[in-house]
């Protein structure tokens, strides 16, 4: 089942809740962007009994841009990241200029990350297959 929000932000589940797939229009006024951190939150906050986070995000949407209110709202979103688990976000970018600005950005977000790991794809499936591998890493740990 596709969840719907306003500006055009969905949310849908797989495999039985265990990612959290969001998708944008590529709105990027501030409120759309403040509605889309809201459901970031509220996807973090529901897997929160689950011993690992995983959600992906899909901001490939031709619209979709990188402003500076945009960056400190994903700099928000890295603060509400359980601490003491796993956590792994995906994602997935449009090939375009804007996309590797972006890309930029995550990769220096991450110096700040500890049991949580972002990685950026240019394609849904790549994102989706990535966080069912890290999802099966956890149920069946290397010895």
């Amino acid at each position: 089942m596709v969840e719907t929000f306003a500006y055009g932000i969905t949310r849908e589940w797989l495999d039985d809740g265990a990612i959290g797939l969001i998708r944008t229009q590529g709105d990027m006024r501030r409120a759309a962007i403040d509605t889309w951190v809201n459901v970031v939150q509220s996807t973090i906050d529901a897997q929160r009994e689950r011993d690992v986070l995983a959600v992906i995000v899909d901001l490939s949407h031709p619209a979709q841009g990188f402003t500076n209110y945009a960056r400190q709202r994903s700099r928000d979103i890295l603060r509400l990241l359980p601490q003491d688990k796993f956590a792994y976000a995906a994602l997935v970018l449009a090939d375009k200029l804007e996309a590797r600005l972006i890309e930029i950005f995550v990769l220096t977000l991450l110096r700040m990350l500890n049991k949580q790991q972002v990685r950026v794809f240019y394609a849904l499936p790549e994102g989706i297959a990535w966080l069912r591998v890290r999802l099966a890493e956890h149920k069946h740990p290397k010895d």
